[in-house]
């Protein structure tokens, strides 16, 4: 019987037409095609860099030794001076009367014991002539009571002879009404005397006629002047305000979600826009629990020193915080790590004039330390300072090779 006279299946046809395709496009192997797809990706394969002694001196080359270690997430903020509200004195008066000199300066320093306002004091005239009246008055009646003394013990020496015992006890009764006079004009003298002290304060020094000082309590800043020469001053009026910049407050405003991650206790930094030799080191010491509505932002809180007045209330810094985000790995400076074509890479000293690039994976940046996941160990050395020269020579002979 001949075989090409039976018809075959459709589908047994369809099959042998596939088998014999096969042998024009062979179908890929699917067992290697899933061993590549799982097989991690390799180490990048980088030559050396060469770099001679010369141009290593005008690099500034240097190298680090890496050790293993922990960084802490550092949060950056806008932050703003504020003047310490428990350092700022309200300068006024206890008595009234008219400013006699003034040498209060909007802005300018003073230093303790200064004296910064002069006022004719009438309210001190009339205490101090209610003191002199009060030490007269007793006076007076200190010698009634030294005559009513004096009559008592006569008439006690002739009582039941020439002096009737009625006459006696009259005397004795005025002696006793001395006495009570003579507490009653001490205790003007003690009312009036306290008085006088209400005028020779650590703000303020009076005389004993009617003028008035107004002196600095403190080293401090003249932040508000609210008198003039000549004019007219009120009991308690707030004359001028002195702050003490010793220290101050420095209020940084940070996201809700980055303040999530900040405690009181935590490292904080400052310095002056642009001048981070002017850093001072302070601590978190309080924290806000409402969100600023007007800004959206929690403010935090540092109080630092100001010994040379640097920082005034108003001024801008930059802070930057400590946060409780830590991730260990190991460190090295960030000025080591350089970017190649989207890898990150540092360079590794072979020889004295060789250098190995090698791919590293970052794990967190933060104040100018790296931490390094994967591609360095503890212990070995890496090109810190210099690391831009190398890279650019690097893509230099690259660019070279591929011309």
């Amino acid at each position: 019987m001949n075989m090409f006279k039976y018809k075959l299946p459709f589908k047994l046809r369809l099959l042998l037409i596939a088998l014999s395709l096969s042998n024009v496009f062979p179908l890929p192997n699917a067992k290697a095609q899933q061993t590549q797809e799982t097989k991690p990706a390799p180490a990048l394969d980088y030559q050396p860099v060469k770099l001679g002694s010369d141009a290593q001196k005008n690099a500034e080359l240097a190298t680090v030794i890496v050790h293993d270690g922990t960084l802490s997430r550092i949060i950056p903020a806008l932050a703003s001076v504020m003047a310490d509200d428990a350092r700022t004195l309200h300068l006024k008066p206890a008595g009234s009367g008219k400013v006699m000199s003034i040498n209060l300066i909007l802005g300018a320093r003073v230093a303790k014991g200064d004296i910064l306002l002069e006022y004719r004091d009438n309210a001190l005239r009339v205490a101090n002539v209610q003191v002199t009246q009060a030490q007269a008055a007793l006076e007076a009646a200190i010698a009634a009571q030294d005559e009513a003394e004096a009559a008592y013990q006569r008439a006690r020496q002739l009582a039941g002879g020439a002096i009737s015992r009625g006459e006696v006890s009259r005397r004795y009764a005025l002696l006793q009404e001395a006495k009570s006079t003579v507490a009653m004009r001490q205790a003007d003298i003690t009312n009036t005397s306290n008085r006088i002290k209400e005028f020779n304060t650590a703000t303020e020094q009076g005389d004993h006629l009617q003028t008035s000082s107004l002196i600095a309590p403190v080293d401090g800043l003249v932040l508000a002047v609210n008198t003039s020469m000549d004019g007219d001053l009120t009991a308690g009026q707030d004359v001028a305000t002195i702050v003490d910049l010793s220290s101050v407050w420095v209020v940084s405003e940070v996201p809700p979600m980055d303040a999530a991650f900040i405690t009181m206790g935590a490292h904080q930094y400052s310095f002056l826009a642009g001048r981070p030799e002017t850093r001072i080191d302070s601590v978190v010491e309080t924290i806000d629990g409402v969100v600023n509505p007007a800004t959206g932002l929690i403010r935090i809180r540092s109080h630092i020193p100001n010994k040379h007045y640097a920082l005034r209330p108003g001024m801008m810094l930059e802070a930057r915080i400590t946060s409780t985000t830590k991730i260990s790995g190991v460190i090295v400076p960030s000025e080591a790590v350089q970017q190649i074509n989207g890898n990150d890479v540092v360079f590794i000293p072979i020889d004295a004039d060789s250098f190995q690039p090698r791919a590293v994976k970052i794990g967190l940046e933060s104040d100018g330390q790296t931490i390094i996941l994967s591609g360095l160990k503890d212990g070995e050395s890496v090109v810190t300072r210099g690391s831009f020269t190398l890279k650019s020579v690097m893509l230099l002979a690259d660019t070279a090779g591929g011309d």
